[in-house]
């Protein structure tokens, strides 16, 4: 069993109690509870990391130490295969895992690996301090996160042989930030996703309104025109005999009014205008005895055709 000093402890302690706190209680008040999932694969990966610490020091147990802090990410791969929108490249833990199994079966690979780290991770703090100053002034990190799994895998290669328990703190932090970051995207990307719903409906609301509207009143206009042409004569545009029946009827019936007068006319020798010019000519001299008419009469009188002419 390995020794470890009260400063591994506690920051062992610490790891976790940080854990809970940064990865736990936020989840509380967020409403998407699929993110519970979340904290299981980081917290067996935590416990198996425990284990190990009891196992001889070796490349061996130094490689299955890696494969068991693998495991929070090929979980999380697969919330990233099953949402395409967030944006990160899973190649970087499939090749994390693809090591790690490597190791498992090469270790006498893993000094030489282990060295050559060292000046990697050299390189690539460079690159991760000019990407950062690049891409903090963006909205987007997603470059960022990347870069970090990287630094997360060489940090975990040149500290195995020194502290396991270092290790487990940058994998913590490392799977932190993926968490936080996998909520936010998704929240953005769902709240950008309902509100364009939201303005599709209410410009679909607005359409179908309008078009109700419209169907309205081309019915109403489709009915009035109806009615009228049921009491109106098409000829000369007074009204026809039924319709001025029902108003006599309707003037009979009331019983404000004591009196009214009807006054029935024709034109003279209509019908010898009709055989000898024609019933056109006929019909154009009705029209305009018509219009003489209703020029004639008061705004409240009625002009109807009761008969032929």
């Amino acid at each position: 069993m390995l020794a470890y000093t009260w400063l591994d402890n506690l920051v062992v302690i610490s790891t976790f109690a940080l854990a809970l706190i940064i990865l736990t209680f936020p989840i509380l008040f967020w409403d998407n509870k699929a993110m519970y999932k979340l904290i299981l694969p980081f917290t067996l990966s935590f416990l198996f990391a425990l284990l190990l610490f009891f196992l001889p020091n070796g490349p061996l147990a130094s490689a299955a130490f890696l494969l068991m802090n693998t495991l929070p990410f090929l979980f999380f791969a697969l919330f990233l295969i099953v949402n395409p929108d967030i944006k990160i490249n899973i190649i970087v833990l499939v090749f994390i895992a693809a090591l790690s199994i490597w190791l498992l079966f090469s270790p006498e690979y893993y000094p030489l690996l282990a060295s050559a780290t060292n000046y990697l991770l050299t390189i690539t703090s460079v690159i991760i301090v000019i990407a950062f100053i690049k891409y903090s002034r963006t909205p987007d990190y997603s470059l960022l996160l990347q870069l970090a799994l990287f630094m997360s895998l060489f940090i975990q290669l040149s500290l195995f042989v020194h502290s396991q328990v270092m290790i487990t703190v940058a994998v913590f932090l490392v799977y932190s930030l993926l968490v936080l970051y996998f909520r936010k995207n998704t929240y953005d990307y769902l709240t950008i996703r309902i509100a364009e719903a939201e303005q599709i409906n209410a410009q679909w609301d607005r359409t179908v309104q309008q078009e109700v509207n419209k169907r309205i009143y081309e019915i109403k206009s489709e009915k009035y025109q109806l009615e009228e042409s049921s009491r109106i004569d098409s000829l000369t545009g007074a009204l026809n005999k039924a319709a001025i029946t029902n108003l006599m009827c309707e003037l009979i019936r009331d019983g404000s009014i004591n009196n009214f007068t009807i006054l029935l006319f024709d034109v003279d020798n209509f019908k010898n205008i009709n055989d000898t010019e024609g019933h056109l000519a006929g019909d154009r001299i009705l029209q305009q005895v018509s219009k003489i008419v209703q020029l004639s009469i008061r705004p409240h009188d009625s002009l109807g055709r009761y008969g032929g002419d």
